[in-house]
């Protein structure tokens, strides 16, 4: 695996924290709170720069960034009121979500290749496609029935055998043409797989049309994440998770293989991001939430100590969570 997709992955998620610590920001300065500091990436200072009240700081270690809001953990001289600790926290989430659904709108009017349409996008050198075929060609008929994607076509040529023929009619240039081919078993980048050598273009959107969509693929990705947290809450052996390492492993081996795919890929685990801190568990913006909406019940602020007091609990359970799965990753990586 290259190092530049290592680094593009890293790159990667580093923007995503970027933008959901920024959603604090920009809800803190908002709603008129203190906002002391900003800061991309951990470790010594590399740079500094003081700006009205916050002050900047990009760390040597350029991987995730973080905001220091006082009043959010009780310090300074503000108070800060329920629902607005509800809606600074909220906002990190929130963030994430719009910058899932931006990318995957991206995704859409470039080209989707999760969704293949019935028009030529590439051939395998010497297949009986590339006999005939040529890339663009769009896919009309399949053995005289009428099809509207490339998965109508793969359906009816997964029922052939080796040897078999395929009628196709195709259209050219505003031309339509009946062109023959063979179901063959081929070999294509050190795969062998039995089919006619062709691949669908990726589906392309118009903007109008990808807004839609957009918002259709975010709420898809959504109902996945919930599915895949009450599996995890309910039936936790059955489940693999997967570290940061093993994120940005995957990452790096979809920027190698496709960029359309990375991206969609960076819009789920954006959409992951904004969900999974959703969730009420202890230094998590989910706790942070339901705090406020508790204090703004009951009208009084909870105990700080009994506060901070879980919340270090929790972080301390979830750094020892990262470390476990992280061992996993490795140890994926490695073969054991």
């Amino acid at each position: 695996m290259s190092a530049l997709y290592v680094v593009l992955a890293i790159i990667a998620l580093s923007v995503l924290m970027i933008f959901h610590e920024y959603g604090h920001y920009l809800a803190a300065k908002r709603l008129h709170y203190p906002v002391t500091a900003f800061g991309i990436g951990f470790g010594p200072n590399i740079i500094k720069k003081q700006i009205g009240e916050t002050e900047f700081r990009v760390g040597i270690l350029l991987f995730g960034a973080y905001v220091e809001v006082p009043a959010m953990d009780g310090e300074g001289n503000e108070t800060i009121k329920p629902l607005h600790k509800v809606a600074i926290a909220l906002a990190g989430p929130l963030m994430n979500f719009i910058l899932a659904f931006l990318v995957v709108f991206v995704v859409l009017v470039s080209g989707n290749p999760l969704e293949p349409s019935a028009v030529v996008g590439s051939i395998v050198p010497n297949s009986s496609a590339a006999e005939v075929l040529q890339v663009g060609d769009k896919i009309l008929q399949v053995d005289g029935k009428s099809i509207n994607s490339f998965e109508d076509f793969q359906r009816i040529v997964a029922s052939k055998k080796v040897g078999d023929g395929v009628s196709l009619v195709i259209e050219r240039d505003d031309n339509q043409l009946t062109v023959e081919v063979e179901v063959r078993e081929l070999s294509y980048e050190g795969e062998t797989f039995v089919g006619v050598g062709i691949s669908g273009a990726p589906t392309k959107y118009s903007p109008l049309a990808a807004l839609g969509k957009s918002f259709q693929e975010l709420w898809t990705m959504i109902k996945e994440l919930w599915k895949a947290l009450v599996l995890i809450i309910s039936r936790p052996k059955n489940v693999e998770v997967m570290g940061i390492i093993g994120i940005t492993a995957t990452m790096a081996s979809f920027a190698k293989a496709n960029l359309m795919l990375f991206l969609y890929l960076v819009a789920f685990i954006s959409a992951n991001l904004g969900f999974i801190n959703l969730v009420p568990f202890p230094a998590l913006d989910g706790s942070l939430i339901l705090v406020g909406l508790i204090e703004s019940a009951i009208r009084r602020p909870l105990p700080k100590s009994w506060v901070n007091t879980v919340n270090i609990i929790g972080f301390v359970c979830l750094m020892g969570l990262m470390i476990y799965v992280s061992l996993l990753d490795i140890g994926r990586l490695m073969g054991f």
